[in-house]
């Protein structure tokens, strides 16, 4: 899972002893736990926030017969989230508007 900061930080966050694992055509892609990657801005929209990614210098770990054995730190991501208030408990509630300062 992600954790986005107000900083505009984000950690990868895994179980321990857990890491993310991507098989793609006989490649293994592997990406530990990690925190303070930079890269994360808020954007005020007319009633909710849009958070937008763009995460640079991901630590991972590659093995297989396509890709060979190694590692590298500079895995990427990029994805947008939209976050909205509701008065009461659940998306069932009243819409608020939210706004990012």
């Amino acid at each position: 899972t992600f954790t986005l900061y107000a900083s505009g930080a984000a950690d990868i966050v895994c179980p321990a002893g857990k890491e993310i694992e991507l098989a793609v055509s006989g490649c293994t892609i592997k990406i530990p736990g990690q925190t303070g990657l930079k890269g994360i801005t808020y954007t005020n929209k007319e009633s909710h926030i849009l958070g937008s990614a763009n995460l640079t210098g991901i630590k991972y770990s590659h093995s297989g017969f396509v890709c060979g054995s190694g590692s590298s730190t500079t895995g990427t991501y990029t994805g947008e989230s939209t976050v909205r208030g509701y008065e009461g408990s659940s998306t069932a509630g009243t819409p608020v508007k939210i706004w990012w300062e």
